[in-house]
This record gives structure tokens, sequence and C-alpha cells, in this order.
């Protein structure tokens, strides 16, 4: 299990390393712009994402809960997971980020130049 990601229940699916990291990505671009909802296309799972921004905690684990409907080459499944926030913050603070739709690409390079987008310094 990834040290960012805390799965709590998976039916329907089993994640790789690559599904869990999109889900983790997107959760944490959802909270940086503060999302509600998004739609997630890469090579190995496709669906949607959601979450209320709840703080959630399962033992010592705490953080914002997010649910998927997500469609793999084995089928299609929920995932239900954990994000803490200062995963999060630390994930977002990197100035390279995924898009996992046309979208997102096409929404990022209509945004306003900023220093957190290199390719307009």
């Amino acid at each position: 299990m990834r040290k960012d990601i805390y799965c709590l229940m998976a039916s329907g699916v089993s994640l790789s390393r690559r599904m869990a990291d999109v889900l983790f990505d997107t959760a944490c671009l959802m909270l940086k712009k503060g999302e509600e909802r998004k739609h997630v296309r890469d090579v190995e799972i496709e669906g949607e994402i959601r979450t209320s921004f709840r703080d959630q905690r399962f033992g010592s684990i705490g953080g914002v809960e997010f649910h998927a409907t997500v469609e793999t080459e084995f089928g299609i499944g929920k995932v239900k997971y954990i994000v803490r926030r200062v995963d999060a913050e630390i994930r977002n603070k990197l100035e390279w980020a995924p898009f996992f739709s046309i979208e997102d690409l096409m929404e990022e390079m209509e945004s306003p130049p900023s220093r957190m987008v290199p390719m307009y310094n």
C-alpha cells in the first residue's frame, strides 16, 4: 500500500500502483481547486471521483474521504479512500502535475501565467 493513499474499500476492482497514483494525484488536485467531482481518464483506469471534503478517520489515519466509480480492463468497481491533507499539500507544491483528461490540459493551458506554470516563464 502506498504511504499517501489509504484505501478503505475496493469492490469489483483491484488497483495497480499506477491506478492508485492516478486516484491520489486527482484527489490532490481536487483539494487544491476545491472541486467536488472530477472525471479521470488514464490508460489503466477511467471514471469519476467525488468528495464532500469531509475529514474521516480510520484508526490512526485521518484525512479527506474520496469515492470513485472506476472502470478498468477487468471491470467496473467502486473505491473508497482517504488522502491525508498533509500529503496533498506536499504533492500540490510540486510544479509538475499530470493531466488525466483533455479538459484538464486545456484548462491549464488557458490559465493566466504564474510561477507555478513554468511554460509561461
